[in-house]
């Protein structure tokens, strides 16, 4: 089975060829202009994010224990007016 692109001519080709170049050229120099805007906002570090993941976790139940960066927490339920704020409290050494 002959591909649809086999049949096309070779200037639509070539057009095809010059149209991808220049939309390549086109993603770099965005790239470029942003660069200063992907300096400006540090990502997050790894256990950060880790920790917005776990406290926002909405499959805890009571009594779950979760590692943040901060240290071990225990999740006590959700309370407030919407239900939906999670509640942790410090686990204490032993």
């Amino acid at each position: 089975m002959l591909s649809p692109d086999s049949l096309m001519s070779r200037e639509d080709w070539k057009r095809r060829i010059a149209d991808a170049r220049k939309r390549a050229d086109q993603a770099r120099l965005d790239w470029k202009l942003q660069a200063p805007l992907r300096a400006a906002i540090p990502p997050d570090p790894p256990e950060k994010i880790a920790t917005q993941r776990v406290l926002n976790d909405d499959t805890l139940r009571p009594g779950d224990v979760v590692s943040t960066d901060k240290g071990l927490f225990i999740f006590r339920g959700r309370s407030g007016p919407d239900g939906e704020t999670p509640e942790f409290v410090p686990m204490t050494p032993r």
